[in-house]
């Protein structure tokens, strides 16, 4: 199996332009997949499929890699819902391709074209072959929970549109999909922290952070009125800010409103740019994006704090520059504001349970050294204006069997070496901008800090590295 990271052009000369796109709600995080946003790695493969033997190659996106990406399963079955309400519920091994059935992928190609019965969920097995006995057999089916006729082919469910983990089985309660969408590609929104930035609606929910929860506004006349909604943390829009940096939010009409940094996020908790509100994506009023506060302990808010039509957020305050310096057999700087865009999707982002100071247990969430590595370990690397941007391929993994030590360092004398050999293709070696889910402070060791996952492989060379400044690769 090739695993591929599609570049945006070469997907769209597959599609006509109105590809559909798969909604995943998991727990309190949300992902839609649309294929012409090239953001995940694509995973391709030729399969003999059904009663029939045919064969074809098909492309697209690991569910697995989405899910972990997403926090996991802990466990729960997935609902995976066709567009006409066809149905299958997916244990989570088998979702988490921990089954004999391989690894589970949403196909958006086949034989490399958009085909009228797809997205689809198909599998990949080792032996590239799907047999609906194997199907019915590891999932112990029957036609009242697939149909048969989507088994006949090989897979399990065509033209998906949404997967889900709670789900009471009404139509009526699965989330809009964003292909229904009119206002899509004309609903913008300026982002200005440092530099400025433009995000369309389809912008924000393919390629962020999407989060999921409920929260109460108060109006100033009537009953207080609780909604969930859906919307990218602000945190993770504007990156990292002293907590006095001022946030100015400013709307259509040319209403304005002034929060500060630190008020936008605590341990209960936080403000988020919304744009989908009880299921559906807001029209222009109150959206198309609406600033509201949501969390576990549904917080409540008040209605004039709740900016609506929002189209422009704005910091103003000290922003500290900081540069990762990246030496190899090239050298490479990675600035703090391409790091902080880096952690805002999770495509590109992996969280470990690691040591912080004082030796306290924290979770810790960032971008995997191997992957940072690879951008100066050879003469293959993503270009510079791509920013944060995975392709498996550009970790040359012959030149790590060889050996080699990552050297890094950070200030006041922190340093520690990692062999390649421990490394190599690891995510749980861990160049971590947050902790506990807020990006770290300076008094934390940020803006980054190099930690690994209490179940990885250390060496006694290996120490915790605060305030991390240079990474180099020395040859052994």
């Amino acid at each position: 199996m090739k695993a591929l990271c599609v570049l945006l052009g070469m997907v769209v000369a597959a599609f006509g332009g109105g590809a559909a796109t798969v909604t995943l709600e998991i727990g309190e995080r949300l992902v839609v997949l649309h294929p012409e946003v090239g953001v995940w790695p694509w995973e391709e493969e030729m399969l003999t499929a059904g009663q029939n033997g045919a064969a074809y190659s098909y492309r697209g996106i690991s569910l697995s890699v989405v899910l972990e990406a997403m926090g996991g399963l802990g466990g729960r079955a997935v609902h995976v819902i066709a567009a006409d309400g066809r149905r299958c519920t997916v244990p989570s091994e088998v979702a988490l391709g921990q089954s004999a059935l391989g690894e589970p992928v949403i196909a958006f190609l086949r034989d490399g074209a958009e085909w009228p019965g797809g997205p689809a969920l198909v599998f990949f097995p080792e032996d590239g072959h799907v047999s609906v006995e194997q199907v019915r057999e590891t999932l112990s089916l029957d036609t009242d929970d697939c149909e048969a006729a989507a088994l006949a082919d090989g897979i399990l469910v065509s033209d998906v549109a949404w997967v889900l983990d709670e789900w009471d089985g009404s139509t009526m309660s699965l989330p809009e999909t964003l292909d229904t969408v009119p206002w899509a590609e004309i609903a913008k929104v300026e982002v200005v922290a440092p530099k400025l930035h433009r995000f369309t609606l389809r912008d924000l929910v393919t390629s962020h952070e999407v989060v999921v929860g409920r929260g109460t506004y108060v109006p100033a006349i009537g009953a207080e009125v609780e909604r969930k909604w859906a919307g990218v943390p602000l945190t993770v829009l504007l990156g990292n800010w002293p907590d006095d940096a001022q946030v100015e939010a400013v709307a259509e009409d040319g209403y304005r409103m002034l929060y500060s940094y630190g008020e936008l996020e605590d341990e209960d908790s936080r403000w988020i740019l919304a744009f989908m509100e009880d299921g559906e994506y807001m029209p222009f009023d109150p959206g198309h994006f609406r600033l509201v506060r949501i969390g576990s302990e549904i917080p409540r808010f008040e209605a004039a704090r709740s900016g609506k039509m929002i189209v422009r957020v704005k910091v103003e305050g000290v922003y500290e520059p900081y540069r990762l310096h990246l030496e190899g057999h090239v050298e490479r700087e990675l600035s703090r504001e391409v790091l902080e865009a880096g952690v805002g999707c999770p495509c590109k982002t992996y969280s470990v349970q690691g040591e912080g100071p004082g030796g306290e247990s924290y979770s810790y969430t960032g971008l995997p050294l191997w992957r940072l590595v690879a951008y100066v370990d050879d003469e293959r690397y993503p270009p510079e204006e791509r920013g944060i941007h995975y392709d498996d391929e550009h970790f040359n993994d012959r030149l790590a069997q060889t050996g080699y030590t990552v050297v890094i360092e950070g200030r006041e004398g922190h340093r520690a070496e990692v062999p390649s050999e421990l490394l190599a293709r690891d995510d749980r070696y861990l160049l971590a901008l947050k902790r506990e889910g807020r990006f770290l402070s300076t008094e934390d060791g940020g803006p980054v800090t190099f930690v690994w996952d209490a179940q990885a492989e250390s060496t006694k060379d290996m120490e915790r590295v605060p305030w991390v400044k240079r990474i180099a690769i020395k040859q052994d």
